[in-house]
């Protein structure tokens, strides 16, 4: 990108719903721009000189600025939850959220988001905790006596975190197709 170029941004009441305050935009068809309920400013990229980052959708990085998957964020969550998976693995019995927590090194809302993802797949377990009945325990379903207790195949957190990327790959791809960009 050229110093002299032309770069439009909203204020930050009418920032067009993007999550961490204005950006900038190179392209002035982008969806953030249109969704805004003012009319951007243009300016010359140097009034910025890298202040602000440039819009994802604008950068190419997302097919909405917005909203939906992508493959930007998909990889951190999978991540997440092969952590929380291997804390739990790794105990050999079943650990209580605080502890997940120290293991896994993410944070309380990070393990809460996961824990409540792997139960609704049947990977994890919530038990009750022998020593306070106040502080639930989890552990992984295929550590359980009886085994998963949903009837649910299995499935292992890669074969799940790939299914998910590619969900994700092929949703974006499905909004490029649907909004012209790609013949």
């Amino acid at each position: 990108m050229s110093d002299g170029e032309t770069v439009w941004v909203l204020s930050r009441a009418s920032n067009g719903g993007e999550v961490g305050g204005p950006k900038l935009h190179t392209d002035p068809d982008c969806p953030a721009l249109i969704r805004a309920d003012r009319e951007p400013t243009a300016k010359s990229r140097e009034a910025f000189a890298g202040s602000r980052d440039t819009c994802r959708f604008c950068a190419g990085r997302a097919a909405d600025p917005t909203s939906g998957p992508s493959d930007i964020n998909v990889a951190p969550r999978l991540e997440r939850r092969q952590a929380v998976h291997d804390a739990l693995a790794e105990a050999g019995g079943p650990l209580s959220k605080q502890e997940i927590k120290l293991e896994a090194m993410l944070s309380d809302g990070q393990i809460k988001r996961v824990l409540s993802d792997l139960r609704e797949l049947g990977q994890v377990e919530q038990v009750e905790n022998p020593d306070d009945g106040r502080i639930p325990l989890y552990r992984l379903a295929s550590m359980c006596p009886t085994g998963p207790q949903r009837g649910r195949a299995q499935v292992s957190p890669i074969a799940l975190g790939l299914l998910t990327l590619l969900l994700g790959l092929l949703w974006v791809l499905g909004v490029f197709i649907a909004s012209g960009v790609m013949p």
